[in-house]
């Protein structure tokens, strides 16, 4: 109690100690008499390009213009409409720096925006006096900045809200943005009465009076993520409720109120914005959300205590053995802890820091080099010097426990305050959580908590587990931007894969595409491969590799510095699990400056590297790994000789620990490294490192070969898939590795599906692996608590049925019937017709529009969104922002589908989700056949049609309905020839379904659920499977012709897939992805293997491409709007949007020409498109 009043009246003697509040007139000169621009007055005005005099670095981002926007934002990229992000939170999909983003409004005269270019020694030396004051370490001189100003600007008040007291709360604030060379900081300045409102009101929220407080901060916006794809970047933020907003004049990070500055971007390295440090400490609130974190969530049994409570506030200490993971920095004498980045934050505006590293750093000589290397301090000797501060800020600013543990919480939020209480869970035991362990290991309670162990044969940390000595698998991407020399050289998405002889300790790695100069740079940054030698290192008597401890899950931050020159490269290196064949997967990035000129190395016979071993000396502690080494390399060339060089390697390496189970503390191990070899083949393109690794306690490792057992030095016989078993002197004995067979010199896989020693419990498929095997639930199923048997989904739970149906489940599926009153698929229901009209009610587009209506005054101009709705009252798939051409795809809901934002003239092919109503009477549910002969089968919304071809041209007599399709939205459409069966898929029943070419044939579903938007389709004649995707979830799945063994086989890097091809000779699969951002066209083998994009973008043309990415032309470039084209007998034929048909394109010699056309007397929309040969072709 003494403890909690003595930090109550430190506190408040900090706030005494203030200086007063910032004033308008201390804010930066702004206005016309100073050079300003004034932005045009309005609610969502954009300045005219800032074009700078040099770029700026924004995160790790350089850029050259900025734009200011009436919203109280600065951006690098030209803005959205306000409708875009206006009203929602962070983070925003574009670069955003903001001082007070909110629905501001300057028409008629309600304040004004100034901002301006400069290069004044008088703001360029106020601002390098703030940041030197507020980052005291640094040397920043400043040669650029940008002053944004909003003076007296108001928040934006529809007439019938606007009240005679609101119309007078107006904003004052300031924004300066200062840089050089390498960094840019940004200062914010709120004085004293200069916010009189705190948020704005939502402006489509159907009247709802709520109230947005404004966000204050910083995001990189999205960013590039593996195959084109796009990814949320880091951000920062320090508001989230009104109280937050008010603490920008009240407090600051400064030594003044008012104040705010940050450490915002950097030209070499940069993870997240840093706020500065204040001299005198504020008192910091309950953040509202819990830092991002980098390292993997875990389920919360395993990894916690339920011993304590929240119900009083906690006390937090420090253990200085824990340096904050997030981030490549290391521990140093005097390290100031604002120095360190980290991922996403929310913070209140009033976030203090304090420091973890600032008691003495042991320096201990390394035996070999002799330079030094750093030792953490042991922890009972940091406690007591650290002066606790406000628990909420440890919280906030070290998102992960320093001792490894993640405590599960329960949010339980007071809208009214805006304050969140925390509750702890029970205990969590084998019981309920033993499925979070490997299928190779068994779960352990004890007495706070359970654990993982890895079972006999097996090794790993209990969550993964891999076959003793058995090989091992690398796969991942690796991204990045690295100088060499003054040449910055990107990598994307470049292969890395890596092979591992666990039984030698020996690991290969090869990165694949790598640009010729990088290549040659990157030949002594050994440590991307040495990580691969750490995990699975050979294990020397009583010790344990990577892999041991941290499984497959972890974040390796590397720090190289290379001498002479100071040159500096990150490496960060993320563990994703384990793929379905036991594989690692290793996310990649590197960023930086190489110390090697390509020039150097650049001979054409060749260049080898050889890396002296050094034995670094590695800190294995609980949660958190640190090592530190200096290594010397030599670089031989034709041009210079031998040239020696040295680097420093710093690294820490995160990850999960079980700390319920008895464990021996800290313990030092010792990585030794016997080989490492680097070469670049320049014809290839490939960067190869290999390394031997064995791993021990100090002073077991003994180099000679004469002394040292054949399994430790590497001179047995055994197989690669066997493990070396030493015995007494030089005797030693080989067994093959857990899941082979065989006498230990050759050794064999044992399929353990084949010979019934699986451990796949009951409805779970056993799919066989190298040294293993894994067990696959059936559909509809998922794994039970031991991990291995397989008990049924009750999709009802899930609400899969439409809201007029009642839902049945049972084994692996459910079942869907519309109520008394309805009639439809369960899925989807209509009300059945009644003699006695009735006015249905309307429906949430109608509504909204109505709403929206009323709003605009009944007179909607051309620059206001209006939702549009069909007759039916839904949704219509294409939604436009009043006249313009800004339009995109909704779903049945109305919610945007992501990837479909046009800019463009022609609007985005969106498919309708919910069918038309049903005409009465009812067609025939059963198949017309067409004529004899060949024939074109197409997909028209609720009905497949026939056109028969006679020759080349269409017959358009003989034209016909081949199938009428009640309550359907047909889409993708394929052919079986040997079968005489069409196949097609339903986006309104959420089905796949085909149909015999015989007279009288009836619809038979095929698949009816785990659909939410099945569209493109196709059928491998040859092996008997068929293809499709689904575009909600973004994934292509594969099953027999009859709907059995189903599979997955691509459900990442997808936005849009829509088009599915298959080549049944030489087995391949094609599709598209027509992601308006980033369009692709993508190939890979019916199984899975060898995916790769050979298209990257999108022209609106026909054209041509060989299979293996070359020869590219195109064909014609005057097409309408194509959505699904099929190649025959010389001609192409593909149905087209603008005119509603199908449009026939001959293919001659010297060039293509539109040769024919049909138009269906139904006008409306055709999609998928086939041809029905009258044999197999």
């Amino acid at each position: 109690m003494w403890t909690k009043a003595a930090t109550v009246l430190l506190q408040l003697s900090y706030i005494w100690q203030h200086v007063s509040a910032l004033q308008r007139g201390d804010l930066f000169p702004y206005g016309p008499h100073s050079g300003d621009l004034t932005l045009q007055e309005g609610d969502d005005e954009t300045s005219q390009v800032i074009a700078l005099s040099k770029p700026l670095h924004f995160y790790d981002t350089s850029f050259s213009k900025l734009y200011v926007a009436t919203n109280g934002i600065i951006s690098p990229h030209d803005l959205p409409m306000e409708k875009q992000y206006v009203d929602d939170g962070f983070p925003t999909e574009f670069p955003v720096i903001a001082p007070f983003l909110a629905d501001i409004d300057t028409s008629n005269g309600k304040g004004s925006i100034y901002y301006r270019q400069t290069e004044s020694p008088a703001v360029l030396n106020r601002v390098a006096a703030e940041v030197q004051k507020g980052f005291p370490d640094t040397r920043f001189t400043p040669t650029h900045a940008i002053i944004a100003t909003w003076e007296n600007v108001a928040a934006y008040r529809e007439d019938t809200r606007t009240g005679h007291e609101s119309s007078r709360q107006v904003n004052t604030f300031q924004a300066v943005v200062a840089y050089d060379e390498e960094d840019t900081y940004a200062l914010f300045l709120y004085p004293e009465d200069g916010l009189q409102f705190f948020g704005t009101r939502p402006k489509e929220m159907f009247n709802v009076e709520i109230e947005l407080p404004a966000r204050v901060g910083f995001t990189r916006g999205e960013i590039s993520y593996l195959f084109f794809t796009r990814t949320e970047g880091p951000y920062f933020s320090i508001t989230s409720n009104e109280q937050s907003v008010k603490n920008l004049y009240q407090t600051g990070n400064t030594d003044v109120p008012g104040i705010w500055l940050f450490h915002i971007g950097n030209a070499y390295s940069f993870f997240n914005v840093i706020p500065a440090e204040a001299s005198a400490r504020l008192p910091t609130a309950l953040p509202q959300k819990q830092a991002f974190q980098t390292t993997p969530d875990y389920p919360p049994g395993e990894y916690e205590t339920d011993e304590e409570s929240f119900d009083e506030e906690p006390e937090y200490s420090i253990d200085r053995d824990f340096p904050n993971p997030d981030t490549t920095e290391f521990p140093q004498p005097g390290h100031n802890a604002s120095q360190m980045s980290h991922q996403n934050q929310d913070a209140d505006s009033n976030l203090s820091f304090f420091d973890p590293f600032e008691a003495e750093v042991t320096l201990i000589p390394d035996p070999q080099t002799d330079r030094t290397a750093s030792t953490n301090v042991p922890s009972e000797e940091v406690v007591d010097s650290v002066q606790p501060g406000p628990e909420q800020t440890l919280l906030e600013a070290y998102p992960i426990h320093p001792e490894g543990e993640v405590v599960n919480v329960d949010e339980e939020v007071n809208f009214d305050t805006g304050v969140i209480h925390y509750s702890t869970e029970n205990k969590e035991t084998c019981d309920r959580f033993q499925q979070t362990c490997s299928q190779n290991a068994y779960c352990a309670d004890y007495l706070s908590g359970f654990c993982c162990h890895c079972r006999a044969g097996f090794y790993g940390n209990g969550r993964h587990c891999l076959p003793d000595g058995a090989p091992q698998r690398v796969n991942g991407k690796v991204n990045g931007m690295v100088s060499v020399g003054l040449t910055p050289v990107g990598m994307d998405n470049i292969d890395l894969h890596a092979y591992i002889v666990v039984g030698d300790g020996r690991a290969y790695t090869a990165i694949s595409e790598v640009p010729e100069p990088l290549g040659w740079a990157l030949m002594p940054v050994t440590p991307i491969g040495s990580l691969f030698g750490w995990l699975f290192a050979l294990k020397l008597p009583n010790s344990h590799n990577g892999f041991n401890i941290t499984g497959a899950e972890f974040t390796r931050h590397a720090d190289v510095t290379f001498y002479p020159g100071n040159q500096r490269l990150t490496i960060v290196q993320t563990g994703r699990g384990l793929d379905s064949q036991n594989y690692l997967n290793v996310e990649n990035s590197s960023g930086g400056q190489c110390a090697v000129r390509s020039t150097r190395c650049q001979h054409p016979d060749g260049t080898f590297f050889r890396d002296l071993p050094v034995l670094p000396i590695t800190n294995m502690v609980i949660a958190v790994i640190t090592s530190s080494s200096v290594r010397e390399f030599t670089i031989v060339s034709a041009q210079n000789g031998a040239e020696k060089f040295t680097f420093q390697l710093r690294q820490n390496i995160t990850y999960k620990d079980c700390r319920h189970a008895p464990n021996i503390g800290p313990e030092t191990l010792q990585l030794n490294v016997e080989r490492m070899f680097a070469m670049y083949v320049k014809e290839e393109r490939v960067l190869r490192y290999a390394i031997t690794n064995k791993i021990g306690h100090v002073g077991d490792y003994s180099p000679d070969p004469v002394q040292g057992n054949p399994c430790y030095v590497g001179s047995h016989d055994c197989d690669t898939t066997a493990q070396c078993v030493p015995g007494e002197g030089q005797h030693f004995t080989c067994v093959c590795a857990t899941g082979y067979t065989g006498d230990g010199r050759n050794c064999y896989d044992v399929d353990e599906c084949s010979e019934g020693l699986s451990s796949c419990g009951s409805h779970a498929q056993c799919v066989n692996l190298p040294g293993s095997h894994s067990c696959q639930c059936q559909s509809g199923l998922e794994y039970g608590h031991d991990s291995r048997s397989c008990i049924d989904v009750d999709e009802c739970q899930r609400n899969p049925c439409h809201h007029h149906a009642s839902c049945t489940n049972f084994l692996g599926s459910f079942y869907c019937q519309c109520q008394p009153g309805f009639h439809g698929d369960g899925l989807q229901c209509h009300r059945q017709h009644v003699a006695v009209p009735t006015q249905r009610p309307k429906t949430v587009c109608e509504r909204w529009q109505a709403s929206l209506m009323e709003r605009y005054g009944g007179q909607p101009g051309p620059e206001h969104f209006l939702p549009q709705c069909d007759a039916s009252g839904e949704f219509t798939p294409v939604q436009c922002y009043g006249e313009t051409s800004y339009c995109w795809c909704v779903n049945r809901d109305g919610q945007e589908v992501l990837g479909t934002r046009s800019h463009d003239k022609v609007k985005p092919a969106c498919i309708p989700t919910v069918a038309p109503p049903t005409m009465r009477p009812l067609p025939r549910p059963d198949v017309t056949p067409p004529p004899s002969g060949t024939t074109l089968l197409y997909a028209q919304g609720q009905q497949i049609g026939a056109l028969p071809l006679n020759g080349t041209r269409m017959d358009k007599d003989r034209s016909s309905v081949l199938l009428a399709l009640h309550g359907s939205i047909v889409v993708g459409i394929d052919y079986d020839c040997r079968e005489r069966k069409v196949y097609w898929t339903d986006l309104a029943g959420r089905t796949i379904s085909r149909a015999a070419l015989e007279p009288g044939s009836e619809p038979e579903i095929l698949i009816n659920s785990g659909l939410m938007s099945p569209e493109g389709l196709a059928v491998d004649q040859a092996r008997r499977r068929m293809f499709w995707v689904d575009s909600t979830p973004d994934k292509i799945e594969t099953a027999k012709l009859d709907g059995t063994d189903r599979r997955v086989l691509f459900s990442t890097d997808l936005v849009n897939p829509r088009a599915i091809v298959v080549d049944s000779l030489s087995g391949t699969l094609y599709w598209t992805d027509w992601n308006r951002e980033a369009p692709k066209i993508e190939s890979s083998t019916v199984e899975g293997q060898n995916r790769r994009v050979l298209v990257r973008d999108g022209t609106k043309r026909l054209e041509c491409i060989a299979a293996d990415g070359t020869g590219r032309r195109v064909i014609h470039g005057e097409l309408n709007y194509p959505f699904s084209m099929v190649f025959y007998a010389n001609h192409f034929y593909y149905t087209d949007w603008r005119r509603d048909g199908v449009i026939g394109l001959s293919r001659d010699s010297s060039r293509f020409t539109i040769t024919d056309e049909y138009l269906p007397d139904q006008r409306s929309h055709l999609y998928g498109i086939t041809v029905a040969p009258s044999s197999c072709l």
